[in-house]
Order: C-alpha cells, then structure tokens, then sequence
C-alpha cells in the first residue's frame, strides 16, 4: 500500500506545467564542497521559481520514496529504477601537501611515504581496491569516513592521498604527486525516477545540472 502511494505522488507530481516549487538534490559532500554549489547557486538566475533543497549525503537516498528528487552521484553504472545520464568522468590523481611533499613529486614510488586511506564504513571500495593492489596499506597513516576529512588531512602534511581532481587542483597548498590514475575514474551521474523525468521543475533542474556539469568534467 505505502508503494502505491508513492507512486500515485511521483505519477501526480509529473503533471506540472511550469518550473516552479521545491526541487530536492542530494549529492555529496566532497562533490557539493567542489563544483555543484557554484552549480546550484547559478540556478536560482536561471530559474528563480525554484526552491532548492541540497542534501549532503554519502548515501544514495531514496528517490523512489521521494527522499530526493535528484540524485548528482559517482557511479560506475546507473542505479537500477532511475533515469539519467553520465555528465562525465571524475579523474583522481595522487596529492600531497605542498610544504611538506612538493619537492618529490614526480618521483617513481611513494610507497615509503605515509598515507591517508578510507575508514572501512566509507565503503569505498573503488580506492580500497586500488590500495590494496599498489600495496599501499601497510604505509597508512591515518583512515578517515569521509573524503573531505581526508582532504583535510592532506592539506595538513599527514600524507599522501589519492583525491578526485576537482579537489585537489582547486587548492594551492596541495601538489600533484602524478598523472591521473586510470583505475580510479569513475562516471558521474545525474539522476531520477523514471516517472518524475517529465516533471516540468524536475526537468529544467535536470537539464540546468546536466549542461553545467558536463563543462566540467567532460
């Protein structure tokens, strides 16, 4: 019963006619931190009808249960039950702190060199992955549950870390250690449910988030 309620709600919320009222956008933190709050504040100057609701959040909210009505997530392949598209790739370089690393950048091996890692309620199995492949974890320093605290601990000279390219880039203290490493890219997602794509706000949100985002990481 509480299935088809929320289906007749998504079904009913399709039927709009203009690009105004509340539009709910989840991502997360390190993405909302990066490039989509510069994103979502120009919004309001396309579409000043639209009420904005952001949700910084590491877990994929429910958009079948109208936790949120779009969802801006890495992903290696779209989520079953949503519609969207791919906007472009996260790259991910090595980073380290500048005052503390700058002058071996470039260098061969890193291993010897302490280094920040995932806590292992991050779930992030992309960068555990990789870490354990490069054998990488017996020179962890420090482990962190979320991106942006490992952000953080780089910036602070704790180690080195492997950063998505948005964040690192954009900060001076910070210096590449490399190029880009092909095993963590991944795709980044703008999505929603199947029967809310022809919503009149959903969609000029959508398409707004879409065309911005793809000048970024395309």
């Amino acid at each position: 019963m509480e299935a088809y309620v929320f289906e007749i709600e998504r079904k009913l919320t399709g039927q709009e006619l203009a690009p105004s009222g509340k539009v709910r956008i989840t991502t997360t933190d390190s993405l909302l931190f990066g490039p989509i709050s510069r994103i979502v504040a120009n919004l309001h100057h396309t579409l000043p009808q639209i009420r904005l609701e952001v949700v910084s959040s590491n877990n994929l909210l429910r958009i079948s249960r109208r936790e949120a009505d779009i969802a801006i997530r890495p992903s290696s392949e779209n989520p079953e039950q949503l519609v969207g598209q791919s906007v472009g790739r996260i790259e991910q370089a090595i980073y380290g702190s500048r005052r503390c690393f700058g002058d071996m950048a470039g260098a061969k091996e890193y291993a010897d060199l302490p280094w920040i890692a995932a806590d292992e309620s991050m779930s992030y199995s992309l960068l555990d992955n990789w870490m354990e492949a490069e054998d990488l974890n017996p020179s962890v320093a420090q482990r962190y549950n979320t991106l942006l605290g490992m952000f953080a601990a780089v910036r602070n000279g704790a180690g080195l870390c492997a950063l998505p390219c948005y964040l690192g880039d954009s900060d001076e203290t910070l210096v590449r250690m490399g190029t880009c490493v092909p095993d963590l890219a991944t795709d980044l997602w703008v999505l929603t449910h199947k029967d809310l794509q022809q919503t009149v706000r959903i969609k000029a949100v959508v398409e707004h988030l879409t065309k911005e985002l793809k000048t970024v990481f395309s």
